[in-house]
């Protein structure tokens, strides 16, 4: 079921609500505060300007969504957004049964966010996916406590070729600092600087906004960069948790939990929700 977005009809003095399996264009001229719904996506669209050559349409998460409560479920808003869910519950496979891992020497479970965590030693220890991630993916949620020492270039995961590849979708520590690289793509984009913390377990997460790379932690918006790429759809031949494609970085060292992967960019409430999910 979908709820609407009530106040941005009544603000502006329209109710009509338009229906339709495509998102709205430049071409379709309603009144101010029409709400338009997509009704193959579920997405919601509102008019914040008409005039000539404007035509402003803003989306508009329905403001009334009630999303899962449980942590097991792997699309989680419902809209076919999410890709995988690894909990990490003494398991290294993805909760939907689609992306299943390999653990690969020392791998041990520990306390997490939601029961067992990923625990990785820093040294020989990590997750093998083989040649599964070949989507193109655009947010990135998970909780991770990076232990009490900064490992260089140390990876949450790395989707990516050899050494060098172009198609490498990863997101790591940037070199020894405290903050994240994100890659999607050839080029890394970083996040400002102390967003990692060491020693202690918080929610991370990453979106890709067209050319705009979010970076949240705890539920906010913490800095924000900008990028020439856009996420790809490749085939990628190997992919790990906790390990990089490049021979010289370092391996991660301690803890992750509730890794969720999306096909599509979230927006700020959606991340929100992902950090109070319980």
């Amino acid at each position: 079921m979908i709820f609407y977005p009530t106040s941005a009809a009544t603000n502006s003095g329209s109710s009509a609500i338009k229906h339709s399996n495509n998102n709205p264009t430049i071409t379709q001229n309603l009144a101010i505060g029409t709400i338009w719904v997509n009704d193959n996506t579920g997405e919601v669209f509102v008019c914040t300007d008409n005039t000539k050559d404007a035509n402003i349409w803003e989306g508009v998460k329905p403001n009334l969504k009630i999303s899962p409560t449980t942590t097991d479920i792997v699309d989680f808003f419902e809209d076919g957004s999410g890709v995988a869910l690894f909990q990490f519950d003494n398991s290294p496979d993805d909760t939907g049964g689609v992306y299943n891992g390999v653990e690969q020497r020392d791998v041990e479970y520990t306390k997490g966010k939601f029961n067992q965590a990923l625990l990785l030693n820093g040294s020989n220890a990590y997750i093998d996916l083989s040649s599964q991630m070949t989507g193109a993916y655009y947010s990135f949620s998970f909780w991770a406590d990076w232990g009490n020492r900064s490992n260089r270039w140390e990876r949450i995961f790395d989707f990516g070729e050899v050494q060098g590849s172009s198609w490498q979708c990863l997101i790591c520590r940037h070199s020894y600092t405290s903050q994240l690289c994100y890659r999607n793509g050839a080029y890394n984009i970083y996040s400002d600087n102390n967003y990692i913390i060491n020693g202690e377990l918080h929610h991370y997460a990453i979106v890709q906004d067209g050319g705009t790379v979010k970076f949240y932690r705890d539920g906010d918006l913490f800095s924000t960069t900008s990028t020439s790429e856009t996420p790809q759809q490749h085939s990628r031949s190997h992919c790990y948790i906790g390990k990089s494609n490049w021979i010289s970085d370092e391996m991660y060292k301690g803890r992750i939990d509730q890794l969720r992967i999306f096909n599509r960019a979230l927006m700020d409430d959606e991340i929100k929700q992902l950090y109070k999910e319980q």
